[in-house]
This record gives structure tokens, sequence and C-alpha cells, in this order.
């Protein structure tokens, strides 16, 4: 499926997520001096349309999350709480379900919870920008890492996404 670009919106197209003291100096982790910018195209088999960040805000939150997820492809949302986002039946984003012992479950839509691939990808995030991911032991062995929504700017959040998003998409096979 090819979507087309609606009036206002940016074409990303995401490679990878950065991450290192690289990723540092291009995504500022201190909301004073983030601002939401432009990203440059980067070759890659993935393309999405995104709408254009507002140029104001520096952090995000669940509306962006949704926002962002709704404009991609194949996309279906899943009754909840919170947010939970779907391609091709396989989660991508999602609100984080907080567990501690003794209560129940509460569902953090000030973090989401990202697909990245492996444990490599997972892994060079935690230790390349610990101040946005992090992750808990009942995801040990599963490539998921939790993004803390107010510390993370649009732009950032929309690479997220995408990669999130392509990655699942790439596996859910033909025709998704």
């Amino acid at each position: 499926m090819r979507s087309v670009p609606r009036p206002g919106s940016r074409v990303f197209k995401v490679a990878s997520v950065v991450s290192g003291p690289s990723a540092a100096a291009a995504h500022p982790a201190s909301p004073d001096t983030a601002t939401c910018t432009s990203v440059s195209p980067a070759p890659t088999q993935q393309t999405a349309t995104l709408p254009a960040c507002d140029g104001q805000r520096t952090v995000s939150d669940a509306d962006d999350v949704r926002r962002l997820a709704l404009s991609l492809a194949g996309v279906e949302e899943i009754d909840s709480r919170g947010f939970d986002f779907r391609v091709g039946g396989k989660g991508f984003v999602w609100s984080y379900p907080e567990r501690i012992p003794g209560r129940r479950r509460v569902l953090r839509t000030d973090i989401a919870v990202l697909y990245v691939g492996d444990e490599a990808e997972k892994q060079a995030l935690l230790l390349g920008e610990p101040e946005l991911f992090f992750t808990v032991p009942g995801y040990d062995g599963f490539p998921l890492v939790m993004v803390r929504l107010e510390r993370v700017t649009v732009d950032r959040l929309a690479e997220l996404v995408v990669d999130a998003w392509g990655m699942r998409r790439e596996t859910a096979g033909p025709g998704r």
C-alpha cells in the first residue's frame, strides 16, 4: 500500500534508530534545549508519511503516539484504556502496563512500550540513552523497550514509532 503525503506532512524514511554518542548530539535529552525540527530522509525500504509537528512542543505524550501510529499504513488500534497499536496483528507500540507486587496493573500512558527488533538494538538503546529508555525484568528476552514520553521529542518519537512499525510490518508477511 502506498501512502500519499497530506498537506503539512513530512515523509520520513527511517533506516534505523540512532543510539550512542551521536544520538545524544542529534537528539538532546533536555526538553529545555530540544526543538521540533524536520528529519532529513535517510535511504531505506520503509517509507511513512507523518503529520508535521507543531513546531512548539519539545516533548511527547500519548496523543503524539496515537497521531503518529494512526498515520501509518495498515495500523489498527486495539481498544484499551491507554493506547495499543498493531500492524498485521503484531503490536509495535502500546501503553506500559506497570505491575507493582500486591497491586492491580496500571496502564501508564506517559510511558510507551516499543518493539525494537532484536536484543542488540534493545541493548544499544538502553545503554546509549538511559535517560529515555528502560526495561524491567518481565521484559527480559523480548525485543521491547520502554520510552519515557516526557523526555523524548516529537521528532525522535516519530523515528521510533516508524521503526517499530516497519519492523513489525516486515514480519507480518506479504499484503500487510
